[in-house]
């Protein structure tokens, strides 16, 4: 028995040993079709990738070269050359090209300090990554296909459908998204038909009073020579003529003067399509280009609109979507659009915009920070789209803003001199302005800031709820040494306008004053939740914190302000200092260097 196998294990081993024959030929044959499976697979998978090389070698003409290699765009767009303009304070300089770079033109410089100190924060090396690519320009003057091109590239979030359109005219429409967000139908402003209003009711009912928009039978063609402001008219008649933008907030704060210098022709070629630091399109705001042209013989306005030389003030306006100018307010005027459209934002003169003058927003930013939260009926303002061919015409004393929807060519026609008491009133601070910023002596200081405040006293008596006129004072006061009046009075401010970020930017200032840090910090962290753009708050939280000790921290908010005005001489040797007390000595050296490139432009 021993040796011998059970039979049942021999009967398995049997059937077993018959099912193994059978096995092996039918693994053979799987394995043979696997084979066969695995090269069909194969073959499938080099025909696509044939097909995709094909397919690509044969549209590769339709692809622009930058988006086949986003990196080699950058390498072969050279740096533009620059233009010196009055104030360079709106423009990036790019410290990498500073030879090739060195003209007449130091706003287009562009600042952008390579690996500055490894981009210390991630905040920051964003931002500049972006403003690198927002600032991109080419050398050849565009043509419209490439200037379309540029739009695109500066605005990758935008569809083939969703860019400007390019009328016959050459200026650009509107692009769906500006539509949606800036347009309205909202128009509280009456509208008027030019043949169904009189000289005499215009005068009886309108002047001085409240604002009209006149409508014209045949648009802008029944009051000037529309076709001589086309673009490519324009441009060959004025293309070498000196012109000046600026965004929403820095005309405003320069006397309704543009900041950056161009010839007419690399605005409408380049700079238009452009925005600055704060994100906002330049905005053409020129008084002397419309009188040191011929367009005044294309203009022929009705005789309720007639221009007198000598009294009357002219702006030229130009814009693309989103350009405008913030709340401010003058004598009588009327403003004309020939092409693109215009929203406006009115409040009288006894109602100061909620936000307040001297502003410290663009009009883009009041628009998404302060207007949507204004709820109470009498804090709205008075508005309306003004449309290509409409004249509006504007009292003296009305607080306006404007934000353009497509590109928009408009004159403006002003007087010069106030008429109304309450106006004329505020066109005298600009006399005791000028004497104030000659004195030399604090005795002479303090003299005229007496005057000042008891013109302004005078003016609140018959504005007693003007938020306007309370800043002014409250600003003023600290120069007669009554700190705590002045505290008081822009409490009063606040009380009215808590968006009223100049009256909490001194409000701070007040309590660093007074050794209340503490009260100060808490007010620049409420203005930065307002509006993280305004370089004010940048510098005066920067200034906060180095003399408390924390320049580290203070390194931040400098570097912020830099970044929103990079010509800035001032911001940037508050930086340097700030690096030094952080033993930050690579970084106070290329601050250095920067204020040495911008010292060269002085000389």
């Amino acid at each position: 028995m021993r040796g011998r196998k059970p039979k049942t294990e021999l009967n398995n081993n049997h059937v077993s040993n018959g099912a193994v024959k059978h096995a092996k030929k039918d693994k053979k044959k799987t394995n043979q079709n696997n084979q066969q499976m695995l090269v069909n697979v194969l073959l499938g998978f080099v025909g696509v990738i044939f097909a995709c090389g094909v397919f690509l070698f044969i549209t590769r003409d339709l692809v622009p070269e930058y988006e086949r290699n986003p990196f080699e765009r950058t390498k072969k767009e050279a740096p533009v050359e620059n233009k010196r303009s009055d104030d360079a304070s709106s423009k990036v300089i790019n410290k990498k090209n500073t030879h090739q770079q060195r003209n007449d033109d130091a706003s287009s410089n562009i600042i952008n300090k390579k690996n500055s100190h490894q981009q210390r924060n991630d905040d920051t090396s964003s931002k500049t990554i972006d403003k690198e690519n927002a600032h991109q320009q080419k050398d050849s003057i565009l043509t419209e296909q490439s200037m379309m091109e540029d739009i695109i590239n500066q605005n990758p979030h935008k569809t083939v459908d969703e860019q400007e359109k390019v009328s016959s005219n050459g200026w650009r429409e509107a692009d769906p998204r500006v539509i949606a967000k800036y347009d309205s139908t909202i128009c509280n402003i009456e509208k008027r038909k030019i043949e169904d209003l009189s000289s005499e009711e215009f005068e009886k009912v309108y002047r001085y009073k409240k604002p009209v928009i006149v409508i014209f039978p045949n648009g802008a063609e029944d009051w000037a020579e529309a076709d001589k402001w086309t673009v490519s008219n324009l441009k060959k008649e004025y293309g070498d003529f000196r012109i000046y933008s600026g965004n929403a907030r820095e005309i405003v704060r320069r006397g309704g003067n543009g900041e950056v210098g161009s010839s007419f022709s690399e605005f409408v070629d380049k700079l238009i399509q452009q925005e600055d630091e704060t994100g906002e399109p330049l905005y053409v705001f020129d008084r002397n280009f419309y009188n040191s042209s011929t367009l005044p013989k294309t203009l022929k306005p009705p005789s309720i609109f007639k221009i007198q030389n000598g009294i009357d003030d002219s702006i030229f306006f130009l814009g693309a979507s989103r350009s405008g100018v913030s709340f401010h307010k003058h004598a009588d005027s009327w403003n004309g659009v020939l092409y693109g459209r215009k929203r406006w934002f009115l409040y009288p003169i006894d109602h100061t915009p909620p936000g307040g003058v001297f502003t410290g927003y663009t009009m883009l930013e009041w628009f998404d920070m302060v207007y949507p939260k204004i709820k109470a009926e009498e804090d709205k303002p008075i508005e309306c789209v003004q449309a290509a061919g409409e004249i509006l015409y504007l009292p003296e004393g009305f607080y306006h803003g404007t934000i353009n929807i497509g590109d928009t060519v408009a004159i403006g026609i002003q007087k010069k001199e106030s008429t109304l008491g309450i106006q004329k009133l505020f066109y005298e601070d600009r006399y005791l302005g000028e004497m104030l910023a000659k004195s030399k002596t604090s005795e002479e200081r303090t003299e005229w800031s007496r005057k000042f405040i008891e013109l302004y006293t005078t003016i609140l008596e018959l504005l007693p709820e003007s938020t306007e006129v309370m800043q002014n004072i409250a600003e003023l006061l600290p120069n007669v040494d009554r700190k705590r009046a002045s505290l008081d009075m822009v409490n009063k401010v606040l009380k009215k306008d808590p968006y009223f970020l100049m009256a909490i930017l001194h409000k701070a200032e007040l309590l660093m004053d007074m050794n209340e840090a503490y009260k100060a910090e808490e007010l620049l962290q409420e203005a930065l939740q307002l509006n993280p753009e305004l370089f004010d708050t940048r510098v005066m939280y920067g200034r906060l914190l180095y003399d408390t000790g924390r320049p580290e921290e203070a390194v931040f908010h400098f570097r912020k302000a830099t970044e929103l005005r990079p010509n800035n001489i001032h911001f940037w040797n508050y930086l340097k200092n700030a690096q030094i007390a952080s033993d930050d000595d690579r970084g106070a050296e290329e601050s250095d260097e920067i204020i040495s490139y911008l010292k060269s432009f002085e000389d």
